[in-house]
């Protein structure tokens, strides 16, 4: 087994990495920042784009659907209620920022 430890700048980050060779070192690191320790987790929202731990990111795009769906149903129930100005006005304010944000990280996955 090898055990590393890293100090990066003023904030005293620790990484301790205990693994053999076989193994995969992330599964073993843990992250310690001014003595608090940082769990690892699944996934996590930031800036509104959901990262998953093997920078997938079929979450984040679950996601996106489910949020597209919900507007796209209210659109469709007041279609005929609205000029097509006024949805398309509404459709650029609410569905295609939803769409756009983002689109650059995760556009070319798979």
């Amino acid at each position: 087994m090898c055990r590393a430890i890293a100090f990066v700048g003023e904030m005293h980050v620790v990484a301790n990495c205990i693994s053999d060779v076989l193994q995969s070192p992330i599964s073993t690191v843990s992250l310690e920042i001014n003595n608090s320790i940082i769990n690892r987790v699944e996934n996590c929202k930031y800036l509104g784009v959901i990262i998953d731990d093997q920078l997938k990111w079929s979450t984040h795009i679950e996601s996106v659907e489910q949020k597209l769906q919900r507007l796209i149903g209210i659109l469709y129930k007041i279609r005929y209620k609205l000029p097509n100005w006024c949805l398309r006005n509404i459709y650029y304010a609410f569905v295609y920022p939803n769409i756009l944000y983002g689109l650059e990280v995760y556009g070319k996955t798979s």
